[in-house]
């Protein structure tokens, strides 16, 4: 099913631009539009359609906590197990290509501690370990932009390089290990100062050495309500299914609640708290993160 929905992405894609080809609605920015209260896009864990624009430059710097005493089993009943946690600093780059295009370069830093992780079934494995993460580079196409309507969608595809470390016997690991190409088509509705994203990607392993892992499906849904310029609070339900070559998978549901500030043209944070809520296979993480943005 979830391979299914991957092959259809780019034709969901061809058949949204030939229906939304208009020579009297040109492509606009959120930097291009003037200065009314409106909703801000982004949200903390569902990607947003809005490019920032041409010869513009996004960096954002993001700090994640996560911890997790309780997994979910096969049955997506909940166990006790070690005490799981991870310092995650991270890097987002973004610049813009042309109106309706930008490239993004992802970079992080895992500090990763587990004191009941096992390096083979039945083996003891290693407590702690740190090192960069994977580096992820994608590119965002909006092909539809409705003003009047308060809707825009778009195209993300990029690929994972696998540059962090992979789990050994005397040290944890900080990547997934394996190559993996992405696609997800984003969109974004507004009424007034509501706004909703709506994504839906799947992640594909490429190379051999993927073993088994063989894809990951991800749909994420958001609503956010504009109080003051300034200030946004939202929430988002998150889900993830993995599938296996070998074996049930894996598939985790969570909650996410923040506030989304933008302060002004060229400064946005955003603060908020992620909790799993039912799962399999999986573990049962709470998982805060503050993010700073800055746009010129």
């Amino acid at each position: 099913m979830a391979n299914r929905v991957a092959y259809l992405l780019p034709l969901v894609l061809w058949a949204a631009v030939a229906a939304g080809e208009d020579g009297n609605n040109p492509p606009t920015t959120k930097r291009e539009s003037n200065d009314e209260v409106g909703p801000e896009h982004g949200k903390l864990n569902t990607d947003d359609p809005s490019v920032i624009g041409p010869q513009h430059v996004q960096l954002e710097f993001l700090y994640a906590f996560s911890i997790a005493n309780r997994a979910f089993d096969n049955s997506r009943g909940t166990r006790r197990r070690g005490t799981a946690a991870t310092h995650l600093p991270a890097v987002l780059f973004t610049v813009g290509v042309v109106p309706d295009l930008d490239l993004r370069l992802h970079a992080d830093y895992h500090d990763v501690h587990d004191n009941r992780f096992e390096f083979k079934p039945g083996v003891r494995g290693p407590e702690s370990g740190n090192n960069i993460g994977d580096t992820a580079l994608n590119a965002r196409y909006r092909f539809l932009n409705r003003e009047a309507l308060g809707l825009e969608v778009a195209y993300v595809a990029g690929a994972t390089a696998p540059t962090g470390s992979r789990s050994r016997s005397r040290e944890l690991g900080s990547g997934q290990g394996f190559w993996s190409v992405e696609q997800e088509l984003v969109a974004t509705k507004d009424w007034g100062r509501w706004t909703t994203n709506a994504e839906m990607g799947y992640s594909q392993p490429i190379n051999a050495r993927r073993t088994d892992p063989r894809g990951a499906l991800t749909a994420n849904l958001a609503t956010g309500f504009q109080v003051l310029k300034w200030l946004q609070p939202e929430v988002e339900l998150n889900y993830r299914n993995i599938t296996v070559r070998r074996g049930s998978g894996a598939e985790v549901l969570a909650a996410t609640a923040g506030l989304v500030m933008p302060l002004n043209q060229g400064l946005r944070i955003m603060a908020g708290v992620q909790q799993a809520l039912t799962g399999r296979n999986q573990d049962q993480v709470t998982r805060g993160q503050l993010s700073i943005q800055l746009s010129w």
